[in-house]
C-alpha cells in the first residue's frame, strides 16, 4: 500500500502516542468505527481474514464485544495492522481476541514483532489485561514472532487449529477424483432424487437459523452466532464488499438443509450448516457442500475452505497415519469426504499488557499443568 493510501489519517482514526520497537520510532493509529478501506486492504491480501474486518468488528458490536483497530506506520509508509475484539469478563478485567492477524504489508519477523508491539500499547491504553492471538492462516512466520513480548501458550480457550482446504486451481476432475468414492456416489444420488439447491436472500435467513439451531441441538451444541438477528446484521454489512451466499437444499418444497457461506478475497468459507434430520436418502447436505464447490471454482475462487478439521486428523493425514475407529465418528469424516488438503495453522498465544502479569499466568500454567499430571 502506497503512502498515497494512507486511509489511517481519516477522521475515524485518532492518532496515539508514538512507540519504540526495533530501533524505530512508529506511529500508532486507532479507530473503533466501520472502515471500508480497512476492510479492501484484508480482501485484495492473501493474509487477510473475514474476522480482521470491521464488518465483523460490528457484528461482534451487537453481541456484546467491542473492537478496536490499530495500524502501525513509519514515516507515513503502512506496516501493518490488527482487529482486536474485547469485552470484560465476570471477573472484571477485559480481555480480547486478535483472530487471523495482524496483518502486515510485507512479511517478516521484523514487521510481525513491530505490529504486535503496538497490539501490547493498545492493550496498556485501553485497560485491556490480555489478548489470545492467533496469526494468519497462511502467513510465513511462526508464533515465535511473539517472543520478546509478555506471550505465552494459550492454556484459556480452544482456538481451532487445522482446516481443511480444497484448492480450486485444479481441473474438476481431479478435485472429484480425490473425494471418497462413497462421497461421489452419494452426490450422484442427490442429483436424481429430486433434490434442488435454492439460493436464500437476508429473509431466509431465519429459515437457516432454524435448521442451524436443529443441527446444534442434535450435536449438543450451542448455535453460533445466538440468533437470527446477528446473521441479518452480518448480512447487511458485508453487503458492502463481499456478499454472503446461502443456499437451501429444498426437496418437494420444503427447505430441509441450509448452508451459508463467507466468501472474501479468494476464500470462499462453508461457514455454518443447518440440516433438519429429514430426507437424508435424498442427500441434501452432500448436495450444498459440492454445489458450493462448482459455484467458487465457477466465480474465481482460489480456494474452498471448510472453517475448521480436528488437528489430531489433520496431524494424522500429513503423516499419512491411518485413522482408528474413534476417529472416523467424528463429524469431520463428512467433510473429508470431499478430499482436499489439511492445512495446520499457527498456535494461540496469550499476550499481555504487562511482563508481571504474563509471568503470573505462566506459573499459574505451570502449577494447574503439574497438579493434573499428579492425579
Amino acid at each position: 500500500m502506497s503512502t498515497g493510501d494512507c486511509f489511517w489519517t481519516q477522521k475515524t482514526y485518532s492518532k496515539s502516542s508514538a512507540f519504540q520497537a526495533a530501533g524505530h520510532t512508529f506511529s500508532l493509529w486507532i479507530s473503533d468505527h466501520p472502515d471500508e478501506s480497512w476492510d479492501l486492504f484484508l480482501r485484495d491480501t492473501h493474509l487477510g481474514h473475514f474476522e480482521q474486518t470491521s464488518m465483523w468488528g460490528e457484528v461482534k458490536k451487537r453481541s456484546g464485544w467491542g473492537y478496536l483497530r490499530g495500524i502501525v506506520e513509519l514515516t507515513g509508509a503502512l506496516v501493518g495492522g490488527f482487529q482486536i475484539i474485547y469485552k470484560k469478563s465476570i471477573f472484571g478485567f477485559a480481555y480480547g481476541y486478535i483472530s487471523k492477524g495482524p496483518v502486515v504489508s510485507k512479511e517478516s519477523d521484523w514487521s510481525y514483532h513491530v505490529v504486535l508491539s503496538g497490539a501490547q500499547q493498545i492493550l496498556k491504553s485501553h485497560g485491556i489485561r490480555m489478548a489470545i492471538v492467533q496469526l494468519p492462516d497462511h502467513g510465513r512466520v511462526s508464533e515465535a514472532v511473539l517472543d520478546g513480548l509478555p506471550s505465552y501458550s494459550n492454556h484459556l480457550k480452544s482456538v481451532i487449529s487445522a482446516n481443511l482446504e480444497i484448492s480450486l486451481s485444479q481441473e474438476l476432475e481431479e478435485i472429484e477424483s480425490r473425494m471418497a468414492r462413497s462421497m461421489r456416489k452419494k452426490v450422484r444420488q442427490s442429483t436424481r432424487r429430486d433434490i434442488a439447491i435454492a439460493e436464500g436472500s437476508k429473509e431466509d435467513l431465519k429459515t437457516f437459523f432454524g435448521l442451524m439451531t436443529h443441527s446444534c441441538n442434535r450435536q449438543n451444541t450451542l448455535p453460533n452466532p445466538d440468533s437470527a438477528m446477528l446473521l441479518e446484521v452480518m448480512w447487511d454489512q458485508f453487503l458492502r464488499i463481499s456478499p454472503l451466499r446461502l443456499t437451501f437444499a429444498v426437496h418437494d418444497g420444503e427447505a430441509v438443509a441450509g448452508l451459508l457461506c463467507v466468501p472474501f478475497g479468494k476464500r470462499c468459507t462453508q461457514w455454518k450448516k443447518g440440516w433438519s434430520s429429514k430426507m437424508d436418502r435424498v442427500r441434501p447436505n452432500e448436495a450444498l457442500a459440492y454445489e458450493n464447490i462448482l459455484w467458487a471454482k465457477k466465480n474465481g475462487f482460489a480456494v474452498c475452505d471448510f472453517a475448521a478439521l480436528d488437528r489430531r486428523l489433520a496431524e494424522k493425514m500429513i503423516q499419512g497415519a491411518p485413522f482408528e475407529a474413534a476417529d472416523r465418528k467424528r463429524r469431520d469424516m463428512f467433510n473429508l469426504g470431499f478430499g482436499g488438503d489439511p492445512v495446520l495453522l499457527p498456535k494461540s498465544r496469550v499476550l499481555f499488557r504487562r511482563q508481571f502479569e504474563g509471568k503470573l499466568y505462566r506459573a499459574g500454567s505451570i502449577i494447574l499443568s503439574a497438579g493434573s499430571k499428579t492425579r
